[in-house]
């Protein structure tokens, strides 16, 4: 691209932006909050719009007056949608992209906020996920732990979209997602739930509140624990020539919060949190066979073997839930993750607060995988663990300063993640047996591995009144720097240890201006630079390569408000954004010598572009029926390419992981019954996304739309009692969550089918009001 055509591009964006925000403005005055609270609960006696209290800039303000893009979730709304994990909370977030299947397992996640995501096989992700302001592990591909059995006994979920570099430290260039969970209540109560399901799903849900010293000492107790059979079935296995049910869910969670109040203006709360898994893994279906290339010239039909083109015809005619025979066992997908947070807060003056936020992670990782989906030798994780622990340790000094006006934050972060023992190597076996007479193999790494992270970082941010200016205008700057450094070390044949060692850093700002235009009106314009870390990746060979960090700048307009027309009662919700995204790390499959299909390492590709757009909607039509709505546009596209990197390649994969549009509409009516019968509600919601390319952007994955229902009966006959219906994917859809292309194949990992069932609640002491 020449330097004109360069500029012209980023002109358009810009220009783009620009009408689109003008756009906003004129449609929706006094209008748009950039999030809403997915199932905002109607009072007793009117329907409102519910006040949200959300934590975004580390401290509680109320989401309509904090100029950053959210999107809060509530409890009801993760009953209601049938949530275990964060693939379940993409259709009620706009800009929200989750898929699967990379790793044989469902219940980890690939996460991305606006495009930005799990880019790489190497890299760090870029949606951090926050446990009470705690980062969680991730492991050496980018994935998360604890995707399933943490979505319980929670105050919210919060979702920041755009670079959160300042407050939320590293690798938040796409955004981060914010797991609150509930703490104790100053009197004794609970709640106990059980439910039952088709697949004969088994669950139970219970927490507890003890008051132990007046309001001195409290603690909170809660239990999670969910058992499903399997959706899908493989034929055969090695070890399960019969055949082995796949995607079945077995996890249970268990966490314990203590509170302490020793004296006026001092808290703590210690916060345990353990969560353990197991599955017998996700089905990959093979999907598609590329006529002429790796994996068909590989395996081509013989006298003694039907060939991998009539694996794909078998797979065909067995359709979505039956697999064909694979080569590889299954059967000891399993994680874990121990949890504990210790936030202690002290009142140094009436306008002074210190903070001190300790965590510790410890998870598990265990898992195999057939990932071309057949019984031949093509592409398969025989055997990968990986157990990691992180210990962090975040300051924080709070304060407001001349008159009140200024509302600032200082602080300095800590990370520190490795193995338990840190000579300690973890276990990863990738095979590929090649017939005889062919050249080497192609993937065969049978190693040790051992990966340490650390992290270090100063910040400030500060939000100034400037209404002696100009009233209700505010400006907020921010500053952070980064150090980060990564050792990626591999111990191979004949005990020989190969290791690399990474460092990057960089300074990462925050810079903008909120206009409160009415009292319930907020008007915002932002510029945010995220950064994600360098590092090393392991190619298939064992050969290590660095990397570089990649970075991304974002002009973000918006507005929030709560407005009423007519008595009908809105919250109206929007953002346009533009961001210069440089130094891109991606994968690339490059020439090696000795490798007939290369290798596939993680590499700075150029720079690109993208801009889009979000809206989210509340209205309270009646005090008994309320509807809603989101929509999100993206638009992404390559400026230039480094050197030595597969232009065309990349060009072919620009929607990896980046859904174009999405929208989504819910629905809820209160039934005008007697107090005496309880309180009946019937809600619905359905999301749609479009195509989209799966982990490499080698394929695509079809557009789906998926409908979610639920009835609900609190106080049944008076009583503290609360049944639920629920029903996830209404219409037994089809559709694809997640799938590679690779060496000349296609998987893909297919969605829960419908899922239904009920739940009955009972709520005791102080719960049951």
């Amino acid at each position: 691209m020449s330097m004109r055509e360069f500029y012209q591009d980023r002109r358009l964006g810009r220009a783009a932006l620009l009408s689109s925000a003008a756009m906003l403005s004129t449609f929706a005055l006094p209008s748009v909050a950039v999030a809403q609270q997915v199932d905002a609960d109607a009072s007793s006696e009117e329907a409102r719009l519910e006040e949200i209290i959300v934590t975004a800039r580390r401290r509680e303000e109320n989401l309509q007056t904090v100029p950053i893009s959210i999107t809060a979730i509530s409890p009801e709304a993760i009953k209601d949608n049938n949530v275990a994990a964060l693939t379940d909370i993409q259709g009620l977030v706009p800009s929200l992209t989750v898929t699967t299947g990379n790793v044989g397992q469902r219940e980890t996640a690939n996460v991305a906020i606006r495009g930005q995501g799990y880019g790489t096989i190497a890299g760090q992700p870029a949606v951090a996920m926050y446990l009470n302001e705690v980062p969680i592990i991730a492991d050496y591909n980018g994935v998360l732990a604890g995707g399933t059995g943490l979505f319980f006994d929670l105050e919210n979920v919060q979702i920041l979209k755009g670079p959160q570099g300042t407050l939320f430290g590293r690798n938040t260039m796409g955004g981060a997602v914010l797991l609150q969970s509930a703490r104790p209540k100053e009197e004794f109560g609970g709640r106990i739930q059980i439910g039952y399901g088709n697949y004969n799903n088994r669950e139970i849900d219970a927490a507890v509140n003890l008051p132990i010293s007046g309001d001195k000492v409290l603690a909170r107790f809660a239990f999670n624990r969910q058992v499903r059979d399997g959706i899908s079935r493989v034929l055969s296995t090695p070890s399960a020539p019969s055949g082995i049910d796949m995607d079945n869910r077995d996890f249970w969670a268990v966490r314990g919060t203590l509170t302490a109040r020793p004296v006026d203006g001092v808290k703590n709360d210690t916060i345990v949190t353990y969560q353990s898994y197991r599955s017998n893994g996700s089905a990959n279906f093979l999907t598609d066979i590329e006529v002429g290339g790796f994996a068909d010239t590989l395996y081509p039909a013989t006298p003694t073997s039907r060939g991998i083109r009539a694996a794909l015809a078998q797979q065909q005619l067995l359709g979505t839930r039956t697999h064909i025979p694979i080569d590889t066992d299954l059967d000891s997908t399993s994680g874990s993750l121990l949890a504990v947070e210790n936030i202690t807060s002290v009142d140094v003056t009436d306008n002074i607060t210190l903070r001190n936020i300790f965590g510790f992670r410890k998870a598990t990782f265990n898992y195999r995988a057939d990932l071309d989906g057949t019984e031949f030798a093509l592409f398969n994780v025989v055997d990968n663990k990986y157990v990691a622990q992180q210990t962090s340790n975040e300051l924080q000094l709070l304060g407001k300063s001349f008159g009140g006006r200024l509302d600032w934050v200082v602080g300095a972060f800590y990370s520190d993640q490795g193995p338990p023992i840190r000579d300690r190597f973890d276990r990863l076996a990738i095979r590929v047996v090649l017939p005889a007479g062919t050249p080497a193999s192609t993937i065969n790494a049978d190693s040790n591995r051992r990966l340490t992270l650390g992290s270090k970082a100063v910040f400030a941010q500060g939000t100034y009144d400037l209404s002696g200016v100009v009233d209700n205008l505010k400006l907020t700057g921010g500053l952070r720097y980064t150090w980060d450094d990564r050792s990626d070390s591999t111990r191979g044949a004949n005990n020989v240890i190969t290791s690399l060692i990474s460092k990057s850093s960089a300074l990462t700002y925050t810079l903008g201006l909120d206009y409160q235009i009415a009292e319930n009106t907020l008007m915002y314009l932002a510029s945010r630079r995220g950064y994600r870390s360098g590092g090393s990746t392991r190619a298939s060979n064992g050969t290590l390569f660095r990397f570089r960090p990649e970075f991304v700048t974002d002009y973000e307009f918006g507005l929030k408000s709560d407005w009423s027309l007519g008595g009908v009662k809105l919250r109206t919700n929007g953002a346009v954004y533009y961001q210069d995204y440089s130094k891109i790390q991606v994968n690339q499959l490059i020439p090696f010598p000795g490798e007939p299909a290369g290798i596939n390492v993680t590499t700075n590709a150029g720079s690109a572009r993208l801009w889009g757009a979000e809206f989210e909607a509340q209205i309270i039509l009646t005090d008994n029926f309320q509807i809603g709505g989101n929509f999100s546009y993206l638009d992404f596209k390559y400026k230039k390419f480094a050197a030595g990197v597969d232009g065309p390649a990349l060009q072919a994969g620009i929607t990896a992981n980046r859904v174009p549009v999405k929208y989504g509409l819910s629905a809820r009516y209160d039934l005008p019954v007697s107090e005496t019968v309880g309180n009946i509600s019937l809600r619905a919601n359905y999301a749609w996304q479009d195509k989209f390319g799966d982990f490499l952007g080698s394929a695509t994955i079809p557009s789906y739309g998926l409908l979610n229902l639920a009835i609900n009966w609190d106080n049944v006959a008076g009583k503290p009692v609360d049944a639920q219906f629920f029903m996830s994917n209404a219409t037994n859809k089809t559709y694809q969550s997640g799938g590679i292309g690779f060496l000349g194949f296609a998987e893909r990992t297919y969605g829960d089918p419908r899922m239904y069932g009920v739940r009955l609640s009972y709520r005791f002491g102080g719960d049951a009001r």
